[in-house]
Formats: C-alpha cells, sequence, structure tokens
C-alpha cells in the first residue's frame, strides 16, 4: 500500500458517556459536525474491510484524501 489513511477512532458516541472513556468520546451531535466537515473537504469514508482488501489484494479504493 502507498501512502497513508487517517484513521478517527472512538470509544464512544454518547450524550453522557462513562467517565473513564469521556476523553476518547463524542456526542451524537458533534459527530454529524465533524463528518460533515471531512466531507465537504473532500474525504471519502472506508471500512477496515476496504482497506484490508485493499493492503491483501490492491483492491481500489475510492478517490480522496483519505488515500
Amino acid at each position: 500500500m502507498t501512502g497513508q489513511v487517517p484513521v478517527l477512532m472512538y470509544h464512544s458516541v454518547a450524550d453522557d458517556p462513562p467517565a473513564e472513556t469521556r476523553s476518547l468520546s463524542v456526542r451524537p451531535a458533534d459527530l454529524g459536525r465533524q463528518l460533515r466537515h471531512l466531507r465537504d473537504s473532500g474525504f471519502t469514508g472506508l471500512t477496515f474491510a476496504d482497506l484490508w482488501a485493499h493492503s491483501r489484494t490492491g483492491a481500489e479504493l475510492r478517490p480522496g484524501p483519505s488515500c
């Protein structure tokens, strides 16, 4: 695989996440804003299955800054 694929990861998407994961969590409304910003900036989403297939077989990834 060439290039880099940025990965976003949240431990929780909730209005009131547990204290243990609060700093690694996001509220649903905030997640929506973040995803709209990424889309509007030209990023495309992909699944880990897409990334795995690409790394193993060279399967095409959708165009965009993510690949």
